[in-house]
């Protein structure tokens, strides 16, 4: 229908066209009498029109002048009348191109209607099971020479690093207070826990790598946080270490028992020897804090740390 309304609009403009020409046409021709015939001017013509039996008309002589202005009017006249008519048919065209084009998606004979079922989403929990991947409980795990009971005591190493760390950030914060203001040693405790979550990241990634599984433990709170003097959190930190390395110990003669080389040479390689060499700072400290008494030394030995 739109293209009907298109069409309908050119034919409505070339009507115009021709009835303007219709209405020109005697301001262009100018007829003269056959009883008193002219001269032929210079710039004009004539032009004899025949009838059906052979007879000619009377002569119809077009000035030079004249026809221009008619011909002329006529062109501008038309050009203006079609271009207020492509303007109106344009207007009337895309409001029924939009009118019709939502009617003739209902007319059976011009469109098949095609019924899509659309699925039903899926929720949740079933969005959740069909994207696990390996994510999964049922992912692919893999095991060699890792005995279990290892792997339970590197578990209860990370939480023995975590706890050691958290005695060493609340000793930090005692040295910190401004009643004991003993900044070197509180930049050492600072150090000590940062190492010791390190060392649990560490036993973390191992236990991954050996195809087993970290399970999270309580950390629990630290026994000591108020202290007599530095030489008491230095005694406190001591015992602290020597627990560890205990443990370190206990874990590298259950690996060596099981036949184990990686998890001995993981031990021995990366904490062992750092271990050791921790109890023996803490102790080198501790006699210079004895040997240089309490108060001033104190703060002797802290410029030192510091």
């Amino acid at each position: 229908m739109a293209c009907g309304v298109i069409r309908s609009s050119k034919g409505l403009g070339a009507v115009v066209v021709i009835v303007s020409m219709a209405a020109l046409a005697p301001w262009s021709f100018v007829s003269v009498s056959p009883s008193a015939p002219r001269a032929n001017l210079k710039g004009s013509s004539v032009i004899e029109i025949k009838t059906g039996s052979g007879a000619a008309n009377p002569h119809m002589v077009r000035g030079t002048n004249g026809s221009s202005m008619g011909i002329v009017a006529l062109a501008v006249a038309s050009m203006a009348t079609l271009t207020v008519a492509r303007r109106k048919s344009k207007g009337i065209s895309s409001i029924k191109v939009k009118r019709d084009a939502v009617f003739n998606i209902q007319e059976a004979d011009d469109f098949v209607a095609i019924k899509v079922d659309t699925p039903t989403p899926p929720s949740h929990r079933e969005f959740m099971s069909d994207h696990a991947g390996s994510g999964a409980s049922t992912g692919i795990r893999f095991r060699q020479n890792f005995k279990e009971q290892p792997e339970h005591l590197l578990n209860q190493q990370v939480q023995m690093e975590l706890t050691a760390s958290h005695a060493y950030q609340a000793m930090a914060a005692y040295f910190d207070r401004a009643d004991v203001a003993l900044p070197g040693f509180k930049e050492w405790a600072s150090n000590q826990s940062e190492e010791e979550r390190e060392h649990a990241e560490k036993f973390i990634e191992y236990i991954n790598l050996r195809g087993g599984r970290y399970v999270p433990l309580d950390i629990p709170e630290p026994v000591t946080t108020e202290f007599s003097s530095a030489l008491g959190a230095m005694e406190e930190a001591l015992k602290m270490e020597i627990n560890v390395n205990h443990s370190l110990l206990d874990i590298h003669k259950v690996a060596s028992d099981a036949a184990d080389a990686q998890l001995c040479d993981f031990l021995e390689s990366e904490f062992l020897e750092e271990q050791v060499e921790s109890i023996s700072e803490i102790a080198h400290t501790m006699r210079k804090l004895t040997r240089a008494g309490p108060g001033l030394g104190e703060y002797e030995v802290d410029k030192d740390l510091h």
